[in-house]
C-alpha cells in the first residue's frame, strides 16, 4: 500500500527516504537521463561516485587531499526503484482520443474530421487528494458562513465570494433549529 505523501513527511522531511536534496537531485538525474537500469547500477557501483575528493585551501597553506564518501541511500538501482516506487503518488492520467466532426467538406466532398488526445485524471481522486493534503489543511474551509457588507451609506449587503458563503452549503449541511436553539449539524462526507 502506498504511504501519504504527509507520513513520509512527518517521518522523514521533505525528501522522504532520499534524505537531502542533494540525493534528491541524484535520484533525479538517474531516472531521467535515458540511462538503463544496468548502466544506472554500472553507475552507482564507480568509485569515483562512491568517493569524492576534497581539496581545502586556507590562505596559503595546503591541506592533505581528504577522501569522502557520497552518502546516498541507495547502492544499486533496484533500490532506487524501490525508493522511487515508495514515494507518494498523485491520481493516475489518462487519454482518450476523441474524433470531432466538422461542418467544411474536405477536397473529395467528405466531412472533414480531426483526432484530439483528451488527458484527465479522475476528479474523485483527485478531490481525495486534495483533502488529504496536510499542506492545504489551514485553508480548507468546511463549514458555512453569511457574510455581509456593510456600511452606513448603504443597505446591508451579503458577499458571495467562495463556496462556502454561499446558499447551496447551508442547505446542504445546517438543518433547522432544534428547539433547545442548537444547531443540528448535517456533515457531508467526502
Amino acid at each position: 500500500m502506498r504511504r501519504r505523501r504527509e507520513e513520509i513527511e512527518q517521518e522523514l522531511g521533505p525528501w522522504g527516504s532520499f534524505e537531502t536534496a542533494e540525493n534528491w537531485r541524484v535520484a533525479e538525474f538517474l531516472m531521467t537521463s535515458g540511462l538503463s537500469g544496468s548502466k544506472r547500477d554500472e553507475f552507482l557501483k564507480l568509485s569515483a561516485v562512491r568517493q569524492h575528493s576534497i581539496k581545502a585551501l586556507n590562505g596559503t597553506h595546503h591541506y592533505p587531499q581528504i577522501q569522502e564518501r557520497l552518502d546516498l541511500p541507495f547502492d544499486d538501482d533496484t533500490k532506487l526503484c524501490e525508493m522511487i516506487d515508495d514515494l507518494p503518488q498523485s491520481p493516475d492520467w489518462h487519454s482518450r482520443t476523441l474524433t470531432i466532426q466538422g461542418d467544411a467538406l474536405d477536397d473529395a466532398g467528405k466531412i472533414m474530421k480531426e483526432e484530439h488526445t483528451m488527458y484527465y485524471r479522475n476528479p474523485i481522486e483527485c478531490v481525495q487528494a486534495l483533502l488529504g493534503s496536510t499542506h492545504l489543511r489551514d485553508h480548507l474551509e468546511y463549514e458555512p458562513v453569511k457574510k455581509w457588507l456593510e456600511s452606513q451609506d448603504a443597505p446591508r449587503e451579503r458577499v458571495f465570494d467562495e463556496m462556502n458563503t454561499g446558499d447551496l452549503w447551508h442547505e446542504l449541511q445546517v438543518s433547522t433549529v432544534l428547539s433547545s436553539g442548537h444547531y443540528e449539524d448535517c456533515r457531508l462526507t467526502i
